[in-house]
């Protein structure tokens, strides 16, 4: 379809990612995908999701009068998804802390401030660093830059934004804290493990409940839930599976679960409970598409498998092309945001593998200074 103002083009990066979805993937009528839940299928999932993201972000800068009227097919589709595009990456995290303690026991419970809570906040900090340096940088070149000591002050700790995203940080981060301390009040096996869910779950609903009353916006904690719904999943997934291999319990189950989702989807600016009902669906409604769909695409799971750093840097590109000429050409600004975002991010990668290099190194240092 074609307008004056050329082809619809957001239109054209859905099926793209569409068609990538579908190239290569396998699809299961009879049984189930083993694979449904697989590392490589997760990584796939959020590679699509995290594409969808940079999209959401760039074109929220922008009023929606700039583009093409027929991009307004793509304004729709970004609205009807809305928060539901992070919702798997709450559900596979929280579906994967329990499986890694299922695995590994209290052993790695010990370990999550160092492997995760620490991680996540060094490596968040490092981007926060960079989106500073490059407003230091971009105000001596005569740019109108403000500085203001509270906000980067709280930015590293992702209560503010220093021009990168930061509440998704820092409902994870509270998330890992929630986990930890759940499994380490309850470090036996069996049912201790039902309590730390449960605990999870009182506590992520305790911080939904305190954002949604201190004013946060409301893609603070509408999606939250979508955690711990993947850490009940990780406990009952061996009694969950053989239902879902069932095609009479499956079927009917799927279309119940797109039902409740349009409606809650429909009404969700009404409540904040609705919204959070609808991420929640959504979640499991990725769940159950993947027991018949496997989606083999490398490139997503390339996108998936670097998702923190391609998260972290995608807003860089972009707010550097808005002071340049190609931003008076929106898809051409977004394009190039999206190619150099890639760029960035493998050498951002490079960069947190050296200073976790020096932070392993920093201990064994400090041992030998002592002797």
């Amino acid at each position: 379809m074609c307008t004056r103002f050329g082809v619809d083009k957001m239109i054209l990066y859905i099926f793209a990612i569409t068609l990538l979805l579908l190239v290569p993937s396998r699809l299961f009528i009879r049984r189930q995908n083993e694979d449904y839940i697989s590392k490589d299928t997760c990584n796939v999932v959020k590679g699509v999701f995290i594409l969808l993201i940079f999209a959401s972000h760039f074109f929220n800068s922008y009023s929606p009068s700039v583009l093409s009227p027929m991009d307004q097919a793509y304004t729709d589709v970004r609205i009807f998804l809305g928060q539901c595009v992070v919702s798997a990456f709450l559900f596979y995290s929280g579906y994967g802390i329990v499986e890694s303690v299922k695995k590994r026991g209290f052993a790695y419970t010990k370990a999550l401030p160092r492997k995760r809570i620490l991680k996540t906040l060094l490596i968040y900090d490092l981007s926060v660093l960079i989106f500073i340096a490059k407003d230091i940088i971009i105000r001596a070149l005569g740019y109108d830059v403000k500085f203001d000591r509270q906000v980067l002050a709280k930015s590293f700790i992702a209560l503010t934004s220093a021009g990168n995203d930061n509440w998704y940080i820092f409902v994870i981060v509270c998330l890992y804290t929630f986990s930890w301390l759940a499994f380490r009040a309850f470090r036996e096996d069996g049912r201790d493990r039902y309590r730390a869910a449960a605990v999870i779950t009182a506590l992520t609903l305790a911080l939904v409940f305190s954002l949604k009353d201190s004013g946060c916006n409301r893609y603070w904690y509408n999606s939250m839930l979508c955690y711990p719904a993947g850490c009940w999943f990780s406990l009952f997934e061996k009694d969950i599976k053989p239902l879902m291999k069932k095609n009479y319990l499956y079927y009917p189950l799927l279309a119940g679960v797109v039902f409740a989702f349009v409606f809650f989807q429909k009404h969700w600016e009404e409540r904040t409970l609705y919204y959070c009902l609808a991420t929640l669906l959504f979640a499991v409604l990725v769940l159950l598409v993947t027991m018949k769909f496997s989606p083999k695409n490398p490139f997503l799971r390339y996108c998936g498998v670097h998702l923190n750093s391609l998260f972290l840097m995608h807003k860089l590109p972009m707010s550097l092309l808005a002071l340049t000429p190609i931003s008076r050409n929106h898809y051409l600004h977004f394009a190039l945001s999206v190619i150099l975002t890639f760029v960035i991010a493998f050498l951002f990668e490079k960069l947190t593998a050296l200073v976790g290099k020096a932070f392993s190194a920093l201990p064994k240092k400090l041992k030998a200074g002592g002797e």
